[in-house]
């Protein structure tokens, strides 16, 4: 069932990954957040039952081991949604992320944007 299906009227659109250190596609890293849209999904409904206008970005720094984990999540100067306890959820989201084995530790930047889609005209 796709995100869409789930949450009609939300889109998420997941941001441009910016890698500080070579190693990660940037292609992998779309691919590795993209298998958490539903999480991420239900961070922004969780922050829109407390705001329905809620709309925004969280803009995170992950430092990912060389086995790919990730190690830590930070908020960066890029989050602009206007609730903490979304951006603590993303956070804790980006935090379970796997890129798979890596040459050496990387730094990822990542984006992830909140928007309300409107509703669908029947036609």
């Amino acid at each position: 069932m796709s995100v869409v299906a789930l949450f009609p009227l939300l889109a998420l659109a997941l941001g441009v990954g910016v890698l500080k250190a070579p190693g990660i596609e940037q292609q992998r890293v779309e691919e590795v957040v993209a298998d958490r849209r539903v999480g991420l999904s239900i961070c922004y409904e969780d922050g829109r039952d407390r705001n329905p206008k809620l709309q925004g970005n969280v803009g995170v720094v992950m430092d990912v081991s060389e086995s790919g984990k990730v190690l830590d999540a930070k908020s960066t100067r890029a989050t602009t949604i206007a609730d903490k306890e979304v951006v603590s959820c993303v956070l804790e989201v980006m935090k379970t992320l796997d890129f798979g084995g890596q040459d050496k530790p990387q730094t990822v930047r990542y984006t992830v944007r909140f928007v309300e889609e409107p509703p669908a005209k029947d036609e």
